[in-house]
């Protein structure tokens, strides 16, 4: 179980005033966690409270991301939002809030955020948008993913082609013709922009939102202000962001990366592939979801240039407790760097590993009872990269 301090904290005051802090964990960048109590986050700092009750600073080069507490939230999901909408980017951006009703230009979104204020989305950015969460009939706001784009209207109906105008009217270049549609009869769209990485500084809010900004200084006061790209600003809570990536560049998400093979153990037909835990409400945080390995099986992936550490958790669900007996183990380039059995004594291990190499394989062992309830969650699994790689 890898667990360590952040990298040469400095002691910073005397012991501080005991209250009620929200909880966060802390990889550093060897992607090993520490539970802290943030005193404040700018992006050059970040300021905790020690077990001890006193503050401790450690800069940000020093640190990879910081994410929720999960023994506090249950989740490594964001909390979601009640706004009655949401606009998604392609570069993992989430906005709950509502359509502009302020004027734009015809190839920008616009959108007001409850606490980030007026966002301008460029067409060319924008994934999706739910202008409401369910339509008349009951059924969630939501279009798959498509090699062109589409329209939800409010009546259920579906439009495909080329959306030129997300405002009001909203316009589509369909292959019978161009369609013009009052604002308030389209429910969602979809656009077919390709996927982005994110980059730069980010933030996770607990409301659901995901922001990529310029700037994250400390107010002085428990809270931080927070520029983003358009340069309007906002003052943020330590309760409300519960995550942060200080640099966006050199952190993968294990889950958004193809595998190249799957295949069951001991040469048995794959009877269940492996799955991703995305959930339609609310995003994982670093949009990492947990990865499920259904029973004793190995897949593989091709590493991205520069990989240097594999981090995260492995767990053996609660379900799996009463015969549930495995081995977790990775290696890279068919040389082991990690072998850790998971069992109802040791049900969750965390691990950081190098994986300077090519390939990657992560395998479920069975046990002393054999594959009988092996199964295997690896949650938050972070790719880290070396400097410029990304």
């Amino acid at each position: 179980m890898c667990a360590a301090a952040p990298a040469q904290p400095v002691d910073v005051s005397a012991p501080a005033p005991a209250r009620q802090r929200p909880k966060r964990v802390l990889l550093d960048m060897e992607l090993r966690a520490s539970v802290i109590e943030p005193l404040s986050i700018d992006q050059r700092a970040v300021v905790y409270q020690d077990e001890s009750g006193r503050a401790r600073e450690v800069r940000t080069s020093q640190v990879a991301a910081i994410i929720p507490y999960l023994a506090e939230s249950g989740a490594t999901a964001v909390l979601g939002s009640e706004a009655e909408g949401l606009l998604i980017l392609a570069d993992g951006q989430r906005f709950p809030g509502r359509r502009s009703g302020a004027p734009a230009e015809q190839d920008v979104l616009a959108w007001e955020h409850p606490t980030l204020g007026s966002v301008a989305a460029p067409l060319d950015l924008v994934s999706e948008v739910r202008y409401m969460l369910f339509l008349p009939s009951g059924d969630p706001v939501f279009l798959e993913p498509a090699p062109r784009d589409r329209a939800l209207l409010v009546n259920g109906d579906r439009l495909e082609g080329f959306i030129e105008s997300l405002g009001d009217p909203v316009r589509i270049e369909t292959s019978s013709g161009d369609v013009e549609l009052p604002a308030a009869r389209v429910a969602g769209a979809r656009l077919a922009n390709p996927r982005q990485e994110q980059r730069g500084l980010a933030l996770w809010l607990e409301d659901g939102t995901v922001a990529r900004v310029r700037s994250l200084e400390t107010d002085g006061r428990g809270g931080a202000s927070a520029t983003l790209a358009d340069a309007q600003s906002a003052r943020l809570s330590l309760d409300q962001i519960i995550g942060v990536v200080f640099d966006g560049s050199r952190l993968r998400s294990l889950a958004r990366i193809a595998p190249q093979e799957q295949s069951a153990a001991e040469g048995r037909p794959l009877l269940d592939p492996m799955r991703i835990a995305d959930d339609f409400w609310a995003p994982a945080v670093l949009d990492a979801p947990s990865i499920e390995l259904p029973g004793p099986m190995q897949v593989m992936w091709t590493l991205p240039e520069g990989a240097t550490r594999l981090g995260g958790v492995g767990r053996l669900p609660r379900s799996s407790w009463v015969w549930g007996d495995c081995e977790l183990v990775i290696e890279v380039d068919e040389q082991e760097v990690l072998r850790e059995r998971l069992h109802r004594g040791r049900p969750t291990i965390e691990f950081s590993v190098p994986v300077r190499g090519r390939e990657l394989t992560i395998r479920v062992e069975p046990g002393a009872y054999g594959p009988i309830q092996d199964r295997v969650i690896l949650e938050r699994a972070l790719i880290l990269l070396a400097p410029g790689e990304g």
